[in-house]
């Protein structure tokens, strides 16, 4: 019966071969570990930015109402009934008063205007004609002014103008109006608009500083305050990254990719696209109540997302640590498990190889015999340490070397 050959080669490529496909699902492993990673935090820091601007616009929403609530509750105060009103509806009717009554009520619009720190406090006829101003306003009514008292007289509420451009002021200073009707009221109980009152407030004391003021520290993040008129959207606050620009700088409405453009055309919440330098940002859009203004909270998404990489670095790193844990525990496992069933299939092995009819003779990869069971010592008369001194070149006749090397080279391959 012919001398089998058999080698150990390919209980190596097993062994590599796992090792190869556990190396690689590690590797796969681990760029799915940084790859969720980078998108977990990619979404983290989103919602965090979002969520900030969220908070922060309705912060600065609500200081902006308040005031203005407060304003309209002290124009109701002054023009509501009060013996200053009587006078000057006295004025109105006789079209002169003693120097005395002028006096009386000019003291308290000074009074009025210094205690609420207003640019100035202004009666102004129901002909339109201003009787009386503190703070030295011109004998025209400015068009803002003008619109609102038309709204005051149609309602007989408290007006807002826009803010807008001082045009008594040389410096061109942003002013917000406040139209109030002078109410006088009869013994009957009935109520009659005698005036109006006008008041300017100083929106650079009075408001931007609250626009200003953005409550986490930052380096591009900013309030915005706009407004539609026509086909754009003006600013109406200071902007932090083009100082001197208010009122002078504007969008037009067709680029929507703008954020204050997107508010103006009616969207609100989240938003993102680009701000007035064409950075791309992140923000949140809300509509100031009972006026046309727009307040947008931003921030450039280079700020928002510039913790990225080292807080990825973190996650993937210990996520990485955690996979190799469990991967070094798996090979770990697999290698024991392996040496188990060695143990058990050399022991088998063993059994059958030296049960065998056949003599087997099992070479290594330098092909010289690594192992031989008894039937092959006794068939060729060799001892077991002469043969493992010899290879299958070495048993074979001369004129076969060649046949049995070509056969050792295949299966050693």
């Amino acid at each position: 019966m012919p001398i089998q050959f058999f080698t150990r080669a390919s209980l190596r490529r097993i062994d590599l071969r796992r090792m190869i496909i556990l190396a690689v699902v590690a590797v796969v492993a681990i760029a799915g570990v940084v790859f969720g990673a980078l998108e977990l935090q990619k979404s983290m820091l989103r919602d965090e930015a979002t969520e900030r601007a969220s908070m922060v616009a309705a912060l600065k929403v609500r200081q902006i109402e308040s005031l203005l609530d407060a304003q309209r509750s002290l124009a109701v105060a002054l023009t509501h009934g009060t013996i200053t009103v009587l006078k000057i509806e006295d004025w109105i009717r006789a079209g002169s008063t003693t120097k005395e009554i002028q006096q009386q009520v000019l003291n308290r619009l000074l009074a009025v205007q210094r205690d609420n720190h207003y640019s100035e406090v202004t009666v102004i006829q129901p002909n339109g004609e201003i009787l009386l101003s503190a703070g030295g306003h011109s004998s025209i009514v400015s068009s803002e002014d003008r619109a609102a008292l038309v709204i005051a007289h149609q309602t007989g509420k408290v007006q807002f103008t826009s803010i807008h451009l001082d045009p008594d002021s040389p410096e061109a200073v942003p002013i917000l109006g406040v139209v109030a009707p002078m109410i006088a009221i009869r013994p009957d109980g009935r109520e009659q608009v005698v005036a109006y009152l006008l008041m300017h407030l100083l929106p650079a004391r009075m408001l931007y500083p609250w626009l200003g003021d953005f409550p986490v520290p930052t380096e591009t993040a900013e309030v915005l305050l706009g407004e539609r008129q026509g086909d754009r959207v003006i600013f109406l606050n200071e902007l932090r990254h083009r100082h001197g620009m208010a009122f002078r700088y504007s969008i037009p409405i067709s680029d929507s990719r703008v954020l204050a453009v997107q508010v103006a055309l009616g969207k609100r919440g989240t938003l993102e696209g680009i701000d007035y330098r064409g950075a791309a940002v992140l923000g949140e859009g809300r509509q100031i109540s009972g006026t046309n203004w727009l307040l947008i909270a931003k921030q450039d998404r280079s700020e928002v997302y510039a913790p990225l990489f080292r807080r990825t670095l973190v996650t993937a790193g210990l996520g990485s640590v955690f996979l190799m844990t469990i991967v070094c525990a798996v090979f770990l496992w697999l290698r024991m498990r392996g040496h188990i069933t060695r143990r058990e299939n050399e022991f088998r092995f063993r059994m059958l190889f030296d049960s065998m009819a056949d003599a087997i003779l099992v070479t290594g990869e330098d092909g010289k015999f690594v192992e031989a069971n008894q039937i092959a010592l006794d068939r060729l008369g060799y001892t077991r340490q002469e043969l493992l001194r010899l290879g299958p070149v070495d048993i074979n006749p001369p004129e076969d070397s060649t046949v049995v090397r070509l056969r050792m080279a295949r299966v050693l391959q």
